[in-house]
């Protein structure tokens, strides 16, 4: 795995705003007592809420109680801290989470799952963008969806 690649790789980042209102897609979540929580930042994603802002160190040391304790994130513990965390989240991103259109799409950027992750079904509305989620050493970059709202959270089998 190229590392020194990593600080290059911002997750997701914002190519232009839409006139949608609303937006459905899937995203890869933590269930922890019928809760969900982002694997990466570790905020709980609610239906009918804003998205928290996670953009700093101190931030993301908040919620590390719910993050995944997957393979994938213990193997990049030491990079997620100080200005190296910060370089992985675009400042268009702030305040908003993103969707993938499709499970296909969802597939392409991550071909294995962790057990541990569950797929759902995500509406997003506010402040509707495209963008892409760069894959990073995975291979191809792939179209996403952001909001700062969730609408709804259905989990998908």
């Amino acid at each position: 795995m190229n590392y020194l690649n990593l600080k290059l790789n911002i997750m997701c980042e914002v190519l232009k705003t839409t006139k949608r209102k609303k937006v459905a897609g899937y995203k890869l979540v933590i269930k922890k007592n019928d809760k969900y929580y982002s694997p990466m930042t570790g905020i709980e994603y609610m239906s009918n809420k804003k998205i928290t802002p996670v953009v700093t160190a101190e931030d993301y040391s908040k919620y590390k109680h719910n993050r995944a304790s997957s393979e994938f994130l213990a193997e990049f513990s030491w990079l997620l801290k100080g200005k190296i965390l910060e370089s992985l989240f675009s400042k268009t991103m702030k305040g908003k989470t993103a969707i993938f259109k499709t499970k296909t799409d969802l597939h392409l950027r991550y071909p294995e799952i962790d057990e541990n992750l569950t797929i759902v079904k995500m509406t997003l509305s506010n402040n509707i963008c495209e963008g892409y989620y760069r894959a990073g050493w995975h291979g191809t970059s792939v179209k996403v969806f952001m909001g700062e709202f969730i609408e709804s959270i259905e989990e998908i089998n």
